[in-house]
């Protein structure tokens, strides 16, 4: 069996919405994980074992992180709504690639940020608790992830409508 790396793809959402966020909090709590799964993270295997668990961690962060789009939407008022949204991306989807890349990659970039505001939430709880990091860099943290993530939000949404727009009226004119 002959693998090349260009036989595993990770798309720009594993890497920025998943991976990244995972492997931040993973190696934030590198010694709480090492305790239980008594992980040595020097060898070959170990740095597979710990891109996997990134991998996993990650997802679950972008689970968990969800409530902070239902508080956008929720305090946001020149929000389009989550219905609007999500129409317009799926109209996107279905009508046009490229434009569609585009606010897939804007999509990780905020999701990114959501769930790094999540770990650092996180963070400062561990920090208060007897973590091994100040609490104060996290809040700090937290507070600039936040508001990278209502902004990007923001574009995104704005994006999505503009491109629905667009789009809509290119149909038009070449039905004519």
């Amino acid at each position: 069996m002959n693998f090349k790396p260009s036989d595993f793809f990770i798309g720009i959402f594993d890497l920025f919405a998943i991976l990244l966020p995972g492997l931040v909090f993973t190696y934030l709590w590198i010694k709480e994980i090492s305790f239980v799964f008594h992980f040595k993270y020097s060898e070959t295997s170990e740095i597979t074992i710990f891109l996997v668990m990134s991998y996993i961690v990650g997802h679950f962060l972008l689970n968990i992180s969800h409530p902070l789009d239902i508080l956008y939407f929720k305090f946001n008022r020149k929000s389009l709504g989550r219905n609007r949204f999500y129409k317009a991306f799926s109209f996107i989807r279905i009508n046009n690639t490229s434009a569609l890349q585009e606010l897939e990659r804007n999509t990780a970039h905020y999701k990114l940020f959501r769930s790094l505001s999540f770990v650092f939430f996180i963070e400062i709880i561990h920090g208060f608790i007897g973590g091994i990091l100040s609490p104060w860099i996290f809040i700090v943290l937290a507070l600039l992830s936040c508001w990278r993530y209502w902004f990007l939000k923001d574009w995104t949404e704005e994006i999505a409508l503009e491109f629905e727009n667009t789009i809509k009226g290119n149909m038009t004119k070449n039905t004519n």
